[in-house]
């Protein structure tokens, strides 16, 4: 491993380079950090008015790292900001013998996977993984001279600076995604989208705002009968096998039923499934619909509506995805007793917009192109954002590799650097009293 140091540099470990923080908090203090109030994404932490500190906690100053021991693969690393702040004791707390060395710490420790991994390792215990104090200042690392940490840190701070800019410009793009289809799907069910397209066309006359009952043939809720894993029966469809308006078969149950309630349950192509009752009023009316003639039932948080042959069913799925149906579900779905639910009788009495049959299939065609190229940009977005994700650990690779910036020979050695650091943490330590001999009686 030494051949692979670059020049004048030294290995080492935390325990070396970094004094271990214990001065002891005092109690009932705000504000206060718990591990909770870290965001592990952006690495910063927000402060609670509300809760002070509690017994055991400990004392931080500005620039001091705080690496927390709970389950630390998270990744709960921070620099503190305030000139004194109490923390929770599951942080370990790292002070450097100055800024330039803190910042430098903090960002090789904050988007280190092999720091991260080697904390997971030393973990003991299943439900809240902890590594111990001891074992986490044990992690070795390549240090650099003093004078080539400032250039290295000048250099990290306008890089991370960059993808910070660059990351709260792509942060936008889920939003605007969201808003781009929601918007689509209210000029599809407005009539709007096909405007240009109707014009010229013997078409029957839309039917405005209208119940939805009357369009359908059928409308059933689904088996009561329990169902679960490894069961030699029927797959049965529950809420989680409802997303983003289509059926998810990875996580089945089957139930045994008769032949009268397979019958009842049997879904055929074109049905579509809502969803009647759940704790989030978001997820009730979620909707999906069958593509593909299979042996399939549906469980008793479901509804399947069937459509008559004036009302198409992939147009019927879209638009009860739409904003105005959205706000018509969740107004007779919301209770205030812990669990929302809609009914058949309400669900038919949805107020919509039917166009002629040739239209509505226009609608779809439509609808499906567009969303196709939404799904398209979600999808380059969600490339780029990995590539950017991975962009810090690279370029702290190569910062200590010393490949980030030019080393120079008045850079010093950074064995030096620990030297001083090793005579500074001597000089830090409490002398030890001698214990008092007694004189023997004589």
């Amino acid at each position: 491993m030494e051949n692979m140091l670059p020049k004048n540099w030294v290995e080492t470990d935390l325990k070396s380079f970094c004094f271990s923080i214990k001065d002891k908090g005092e109690i009932g203090v705000i504000p206060y950090l718990e591990i909770g109030a870290v965001n592990v994404f952006d690495k910063k932490y927000q402060l609670l008015s509300e809760k002070p500190s509690v017994k055991g906690n400990r004392l931080a100053i500005k620039n001091d790292i705080l690496v927390s021991r709970v389950r630390p693969t998270r990744g709960a690393i921070v620099m503190v900001n305030e000139d004194v702040l109490n923390v929770s004791s599951a942080f370990t707390i790292l002070r450097s013998i100055n800024k330039t060395s803190s910042k430098l710490l903090f960002y090789f420790l904050s988007y280190n996977k092999d720091f991260l991994n080697f904390l997971g390792d030393k973990c003991t215990g299943t439900m809240y993984p902890t590594v111990s104090e001891t074992e986490l200042l044990k992690f070795q690392f390549y240090l650099p001279p003093l004078f080539l940490q400032q250039r290295i840190v000048t250099k990290l701070e306008v890089l991370f600076g960059h993808l910070d800019s660059l990351k709260t410009r792509l942060n936008h793009m889920p939003q605007i995604l969201k808003n781009f289809r929601q918007a689509l799907l209210t000029q599809a069910v407005t009539g709007k989208l096909t405007e240009e397209w109707r014009v010229g066309k013997e078409l029957e006359d839309a039917s405005i705002n209208v119940n939805l009952g009357s369009y359908l043939t059928e409308i059933k809720y689904g088996t009561s009968k329990k169902s679960d894993y490894g069961v030699d029966g029927m797959p049965i469809l529950r809420i989680p096998n409802i997303k983003d308006g289509e059926i998810d078969t990875s996580d089945l149950k089957f139930s045994i039923l008769d032949e009268k309630e397979y019958q009842k349950v049997l879904l055929k192509k074109g049905d579509v499934l809502i969803i009647r009752s759940n704790g989030s009023i978001s997820i009730v009316g979620k909707t999906a619909i069958v593509r593909h003639q299979k042996e399939m039932g549906y469980a008793g948080y479901l509804v399947r509506l069937r459509s008559g042959e004036k009302l198409n069913s992939e147009y019927l799925n879209y638009m009860l995805s739409s904003p105005n149906l959205r706000r018509q579900i969740e107004e007779k779905a919301r209770s205030t007793s812990g669990v929302n639910n809609i009914n058949t009788t309400e669900i038919k009495e949805l107020k919509i917009n039917v166009f002629d049959i040739k239209e509505q299939t226009e609608i779809v065609k439509r609808v499906e192109h567009l969303f196709a190229k939404a799904d398209a940009i979600e999808a380059q977005y969600q490339s780029l954002k990995t590539k950017i994700d991975s962009l810090p650990q690279a370029i702290l690779a190569k910062a200590f590799k010393g490949e980030l910036v030019e080393q120079l020979d008045t850079d010093g050695d950074a064995k030096e650097l620990l030297a001083e650091i090793q005579k500074l943490k001597a000089a830090a330590q409490p002398i030890k009293k001698k214990r008092a001999t007694r004189k023997q009686k004589v």
